[in-house]
């Protein structure tokens, strides 16, 4: 339960404990360094906590324009027509981008490469993928 603040309890007690006392000015030195400590930690703090914040908001949103958070694999013939329709029609606002993927040999001369392959639909890709979209 929060106590109500009063602001004469407030200054009184800032009074007491952050005045300048002749005798001892070391012991004001130090309470205004501390002060002045806690503040400027404080404040950095909370831009080390904003930049990290919109640091993190860019790098899902780069890490997701390739790598979906969803992908549905299917072994043995693949996914049917009628399953992606289904999906479609229960999720109306998720948007879908089926491909085809496989794993291919390529030999240039003397050299063999493997590789992946994937076919996509570049509409359905595009409106997915930014990146697709501008390379269009």
């Amino acid at each position: 339960m929060a106590l109500p603040s009063d602001p004469r309890v407030v200054r009184r007690i800032v009074r007491h404990y952050l005045r300048y006392d002749p005798e001892n000015p070391f012991i004001f030195i130090s309470a205004l360094l501390a002060f002045l400590g806690i503040t400027a930690g404080v404040m950095v703090l909370m831009i080390a906590m904003g930049i990290m914040n919109g640091t993190q908001k860019e790098f899902e949103k780069k890490l997701f324009v390739m790598n979906y958070p969803l992908t549905v694999v299917s072994y043995g013939e693949g996914v049917r027509h009628s399953t992606l329709e289904k999906i479609h029609k229960e999720f109306p606002e998720m948007k879908i981008s089926p491909f085809y993927s496989t794993q291919v040999i390529a030999r240039y001369g003397d050299g063999i490469q493997g590789g992946i392959l994937y076919g996509v639909d570049f509409a359905k890709e595009a409106s997915l993928n930014p990146i697709f979209a501008k390379a269009l």
